[in-house]
C-alpha cells in the first residue's frame, strides 16, 4: 500500500512452503467424555477463544495460528501450549519465524479478515482462504514492533475488561445484600448478627422495614388500552417488549406520528423516571424510562409512577431487578405459547419498604459501583476505537514503526 513495496499473496508463501495450511481432526463431544483431561481443545466458534472443552491428550504444542472453517473464518492466535483442534478449524504454521513473525501475521490476517464475506457455499476452507489474503515484504523487525505494539493495546483491554467482570460481580452481590439488609444510621450494612431482623413473604428482613404490596408505592401506572396504532419509519418512538432489555432501552424500531402522539390519552404516555415492565413475552424485563422523552408505550408494556414520599422511583428499579434476575416472576406467568402476566398479579407482588432516607443511601452505594463500570467501560471502548486506529494505519501501509524500533 502507501510504503509495502511488495504484497505477497498467500497463495505464493504456501507454495513456496513459507507457511503450511492444514485442517484439525474430527473431536466430537463423546470423545471429550471417553478421555477427560486438561488439555484445551479449539473449534470454530468465535466466542470464548474457540475453546470447545477439555480433553486428556493432545496433538500441539508449539505457537500456531488456527481460524474458524466453519465459524465464519475467525483467525486466532495460539501461544507454544499443549493444545488440540477440530476438524471445523484450519491450522497455519510459519516454517521460518525468522521471516515472519506469527503475532504480526494474526493481526495482519485478523485486519484483512473484516473485510472478507464466508457463507455456507464460500466456507473459509485453506484452498478458499490462501487466495484472499496477502502478506507485505516486511523485515521481521518491523513485524515484530507492530506484534507488540497492537499486543499492549489488547493487553489494556484484557485488564479493563477483567476490571469490569469484577466490578459487576461486587455491583451483583452489593446489591444482594443492600436490597435484603440495608444500611444502618452508621451506614454499615445489616446482618442478623447485630441487627433486628423479623421474617416477611421476602425472607427475613431488618426490623424497621416495611413489607407491602408494590401497588402501596405505585401512584400511578400507564398502560395502552387502545387498538394498535399505524407505525412510521420514523417520529415518536415506542416502547414495545421487544425494546426492553437486560435494565435498559434497546434502538427502537417502531415509531408513530405526531398526530397519533397528539390523540393519545394522558394515562398511556409514561414520565420520566417511570419504570417500564414488560408483561407478555418477554415477562419482567425492565428499564427506567428516560426524562425529557416522549415515548408511547404498546399493550404489553406498563410503566409505574412511584409515590416517591413511600418508594424511590430507581429503589424499585433494583428491586425489579434483583427479582428478574431470581426469577421471581415465574410462578406467575401464565400462557405456554405466548407467556405473559396479569397485572394484578404484579401490583400485588410484595416488596420491601425501607424508609425514604435509606433507600436514598442504599442508591447512592449502588450508583457509585455502576459509575466505576460505567467509568471501566468507557476506558474499553476508548481502547478499542485507538486498537482500531492502530490496525488501520500499520497493517494496511499507512504509517510505519520505524521511529519507535530504537524506542
Amino acid at each position: 500500500m502507501a510504503y509495502w513495496n511488495q504484497e505477497i499473496l498467500m497463495n505464493e508463501l504456501v507454495r513456496n512452503g513459507t507457511i503450511m495450511l492444514d485442517r484439525g481432526r474430527v473431536i466430537s463431544s463423546i470423545d471429550l467424555a471417553k478421555n477427560i483431561g486438561y488439555y484445551p481443545v479449539y473449534s470454530s466458534s468465535a466466542q470464548k477463544n474457540g475453546l470447545f472443552g477439555s480433553f486428556g491428550e493432545y496433538d500441539f504444542n508449539e505457537e500456531l495460528i488456527t481460524w474458524s472453517v466453519d465459524g465464519g473464518g475467525y483467525f486466532f492466535y495460539r501461544p507454544k501450549h499443549k493444545f488440540s483442534v477440530t476438524n471445523v478449524s484450519g491450522i497455519l504454521r510459519v516454517s521460518n519465524q525468522d521471516e515472519l513473525n506469527y503475532k504480526f501475521l494474526y493481526y495482519l490476517l485478523s485486519y484483512q479478515h473484516s473485510n472478507q464475506v464466508y457463507d455456507y457455499v464460500d466456507k473459509a476452507h485453506p484452498s478458499v482462504i490462501k487466495k484472499k489474503y496477502f502478506i507485505p515484504k516486511l523485515n521481521i523487525t518491523e513485524q515484530r514492533k507492530i506484534a507488540e505494539i497492537l499486543t499492549k493495546v489488547d493487553d489494556a483491554i484484557t485488564q479493563t475488561e477483567q476490571l469490569i467482570a469484577k466490578y459487576q460481580r461486587i455491583k451483583t452481590g452489593l446489591m444482594q445484600d443492600l436490597l435484603t439488609k440495608g444500611i444502618d444510621k452508621h451506614g454499615n450494612i445489616r446482618s442478623e448478627e447485630t441487627h433486628e431482623f423479623k421474617d416477611s413473604p421476602l425472607g427475613r428482613i431488618p426490623v424497621e422495614w416495611d413489607c407491602n404490596s408494590l401497588s402501596k408505592g405505585i401512584k400511578h401506572i400507564s398502560d395502552y388500552r387502545g387498538k394498535t396504532p399505524p407505525y412510521q419509519d420514523n417520529g415518536i418512538p415506542v416502547i414495545s417488549a421487544e425494546t426492553v432489555s437486560k435494565g435498559k432501552l434497546k434502538p427502537f424500531v417502531k415509531f408513530v406520528s405526531e398526530y397519533t402522539y397528539s390523540i393519545w390519552l394522558t394515562r398511556e404516555i409514561p414520565k420520566g423516571g417511570d419504570i417500564i415492565f414488560t408483561m407478555e413475552a418477554p415477562v419482567g424485563e425492565i428499564a427506567i424510562f428516560p426524562k425529557k422523552n416522549r415515548h408511547l408505550l404498546t399493550r404489553r408494556v406498563i410503566a409505574f409512577h412511584t409515590n416517591e414520599k413511600k418508594l424511590l422511583s430507581e429503589f424499585l428499579y433494583y428491586q425489579l431487578l434483583i427479582f428478574q434476575e431470581n426469577g421471581m416472576w415465574s410462578p406467575k406467568i401464565i400462557g405456554s405459547t405466548v407467556p405473559r402476566i396479569l397485572k394484578p398479579d404484579v401490583t400485588t407482588q410484595k416488596i420491601a419498604f425501607p424508609d425514604p432516607t435509606e433507600q436514598l443511601s442504599i442508591l447512592k452505594v449502588i450508583r457509585n459501583q455502576v459509575d466505576a463500570i460505567e467509568s471501566e467501560k468507557l476506558k474499553c471502548n476508548k481502547l478499542y476505537d485507538l486498537k482500531q486506529g492502530l490496525m488501520q494505519d500499520l497493517l494496511s501501509g499507512k504509517k510505519r514503526v520505524t521511529h519507535l524500533l530504537n524506542n
